[in-house]
């Protein structure tokens, strides 16, 4: 009996500890003259928060459009020299990538993107891979992320950036 209750106070000090990702006290700070309240001064909780992997980012979509939980992505390393990324949609969603062109680079000036950049889907379409081959030096480039809902509307555009070492 005893085991039982300390597999429930684990379960619950877990649960507790997922409460809040940010960390410490609130306090009250000054921007431009007027006095705001802010949760968490202590920064984050590592334990609590996944860090972002520049080879996996994850996209999520809410009322106000697409959000990519890293911006800039930084991609690492190349596999073979080609750099691989894989995108991907939350799974319960509704929402899915339309089409192997579902994320493009895009010309804008300070944008350099590589040539023999690619992508493909898998068969849910939640997730979408795309590659290049790792240029010599570093280079950024912008890219376009096209999202669709379940009754195939497209969510407005997202251009975020890839800075590749």
């Amino acid at each position: 009996m005893k085991r039982h209750h300390l597999i429930a106070l684990v379960f619950l000090l877990v649960l507790t500890g997922c409460a809040g990702v940010r960390v410490g006290p609130s306090e009250t700070v000054m921007i431009r003259g007027k006095s705001l309240t802010v949760d968490g001064q202590g920064g984050f909780d590592p334990g609590t928060v996944r860090k972002p992997d520049p080879h996996n980012p994850n996209v999520f979509v809410d009322a106000d459009g697409i959000v990519v939980d890293q911006e800039p992505i930084r991609p690492k390393f190349a596999v073979g020299g080609t750099v691989y990324i894989a995108w991907a949609l939350d799974a319960n969603s509704g929402y899915t990538f339309p089409d192997d062109s579902a994320i493009q680079t895009v010309k804008v000036d300070g944008s350099n993107p590589p040539d023999n950049f690619g992508c493909a889907r898998g068969k849910p379409k939640k997730v979408i891979t795309c590659s290049y081959d790792k240029p010599n030096g570093a280079r950024k480039f912008k890219y376009s992320i096209r999202v669709v809902d379940k009754d195939g509307k497209e969510v407005e555009t997202l251009d975020p950036w890839v800075h590749q070492p």
